[in-house]
């Protein structure tokens, strides 16, 4: 309920309550959540002629925003920004994670591969998950050198993240025992296990033929967002006429049953779903986030998937004005938006 925020900040000046840098940075952080980037920045600038300095948080609010909507053009104006305004606060690791994954989203590799010497220039941190996308990156771009090179430091990355002080192997398991008094080392766990996984995959797609992965990497050219295969339908409301209804059979060319996921996160379901169906069904993938779709496009783009499509939008607006009807066969809900962590109580 942005808007009702928006009148309570309002009426908190009215009353001579002033917001603080935290006031206006959970307001960004609605702004950003909603796809409302501009609006977000407009804030921001309102937030400093009350002469209220950003602080890491806001800035870091703003770039995580920009990579939840593959905003690249913002998100560099943004860390310049951060750049420029030589705090007491820099930007912080999660602060170039953000600005790579959006930069290796659109396939900008060289670019991506500029933030990354800056900040070891300095000797400061780049965290696993910075090398793993950018060695996806670099895999569907077909630079080859340039995806070993990041594949090797984000397993040394991983490594390094392993002998930090707080973790202790046990010599009785291979599993490693952490720290339970704080949530950093489950959260570098959960961390290091997605970017192995992500190398992993990028290893399996080089294991590939060369001449298969040339016919991948001249389909990906296109990056994610301007594929064939993801229609974007989250700025349909920006439209001056009704949306037009999504066609199955001109998409896929041909009449098979169509599988709609329902909330599709990060692709993992759903391309092993449709791997195994290949030849019998054709899959849609309905996700509202669009930095979860580029991701699962990089997945889709690894297993050479002809059956499956991707919509990025809210899936009450999509099915609704997007899909016809009976044009669906089957539709699945997996648990969307879980709890982060295993062993959660809210998990089932």
């Amino acid at each position: 309920e942005l808007d009702l925020a928006c009148d309570f900040l309002s009426d908190m000046k009215i009353r001579s309550v002033w917001p603080n840098e935290v006031t206006y940075t959970a307001l960004l952080k609605g702004f950003c959540q909603e796809g409302e980037i501009q609006k977000a920045l407009d804030l921001l600038e309102e937030m400093k002629s009350a002469s209220l300095q950003p602080n890491l948080r806001t800035f870091n609010t703003l770039l995580r925003g920009c990579m939840r909507d593959g905003d690249s053009a913002h998100a560099l104006q943004i860390h310049n920004e951060m750049t420029a305004l030589q705090t007491n606060e820099p930007p912080d690791a999660s602060s170039v994670e953000y600005l790579v994954k959006i930069c290796c989203q659109g396939l900008e590799t060289t670019k991506a591969w500029e933030v990354v010497k800056n900040v070891e220039e300095k000797g400061e941190e780049v965290t696993p998950p910075s090398y793993s996308a950018i060695a996806t990156a670099c895999a569907l771009k077909g630079k080859d050198v340039g995806c070993r090179k990041a594949l090797k430091r984000a397993r040394d990355s991983v490594q390094k993240s392993r002998n930090a002080p707080g973790m202790v192997h046990s010599s009785s398991s291979a599993s490693t025992h952490w720290n339970q008094r704080s949530s950093l080392p489950l959260f570098i766990k959960l961390r290091n296990q997605e970017v192995l996984a992500e190398c992993s995959r990028v290893e399996k797609f080089l294991e590939k033929s060369e001449a298969e992965r040339e016919a991948i990497v001249e389909i990906a050219k296109s990056g994610p967002y301007n594929s064939p295969r993801v229609i974007y339908c989250d700025r349909d409301a920006l439209l001056d006429s009704p949306p037009k209804k999504v066609k199955f059979k001109k998409v896929f060319g041909d009449e098979k049953p169509i599988k709609l996921e329902v909330c599709s996160g990060h692709g993992d379901w759903i391309t092993q779903r449709a791997s195994q169906e290949k030849d019998d069904a054709n899959w849609v993938a309905l996700e509202i986030r669009r930095d979860r779709i580029a991701l699962t496009w990089t997945k889709m783009m690894f297993q050479g998937l002809e059956n499956l499509l991707l919509l990025c939008g809210e899936a009450h607006h999509v099915m609704c004005s997007r899909l016809r009807d009976g044009s669906v066969d089957e539709i699945f809900v997996n648990f969307p938006d879980p709890p982060v962590w295993p062993g959660s109580k809210q998990r089932l």
